[in-house]
């Protein structure tokens, strides 16, 4: 007999041919693809600077608040928002928060890093934070990584918080950072 520590028994079936045959059994399968959830096509960039149909996306991809009119301010900003700079958004949601990064459209990191992993800089008035971003070109995903945690915390985002990264210069990979709040 054996005893677990609240002195209770422990029954450890034993093994012999009955179980063996009786027992369900389970495929092992070597190459299964992996799957990443990525950013949505719809929601890529514009590289000349103009917010086209983003702006109709974003009024469909923010949840429900009960402050209407708050909401309804940020998105007004939001949709007005254009740069000569390339550029993109990401409307926040609560697992970039918990899970520590975000997606990036894959056009725009195809086009803009040339290279799988690179740091980045995130700035937001005269502030900034560095973070790496990661580029699965075969996958057609790129994400923020290391330093996002820091950048969302600090910045408070908040579900439903548009952001807008503006690249300010691309040699070293700046961002001009926009947050419309919901």
């Amino acid at each position: 007999m054996i005893f677990d520590p609240s002195a209770l028994e422990i029954d450890y079936l034993s093994y012999d041919e009955e179980t063996e045959e009786s027992s369900d059994s389970v495929e092992i399968l070597d190459e299964m693809p992996l799957i990443f959830l990525g950013h949505d096509k719809k929601r890529g960039y514009n590289p000349k600077g103009e917010l086209e149909s983003n702006s109709d996306e974003l009024a469909t991809q923010t949840p429900s608040f009960s402050n209407k009119s708050r909401v309804s301010g940020s998105l007004e900003a939001a949709r007005r928002f254009s740069s000569k700079n390339p550029f993109f958004n990401i409307t926040m949601k609560l697992y970039h928060n918990i899970y520590g990064g975000s997606t990036i459209p894959i056009d725009f990191a195809r086009r803009h890093m040339k290279r799988n992993n690179q740091k980045v800089t995130l700035n937001v008035g005269s502030r900034s934070w560095i973070s790496k971003v990661v580029h699965y070109p075969k996958y057609s995903y790129a994400r923020f990584t290391s330093g996002w945690g820091s950048f969302a915390r600090e910045n408070n985002l908040k579900d439903g918080d548009a952001c807008f990264f503006e690249l300010i210069n691309s040699d070293d990979l700046m961002f001009k950072v926009s947050i419309f709040r919901s």
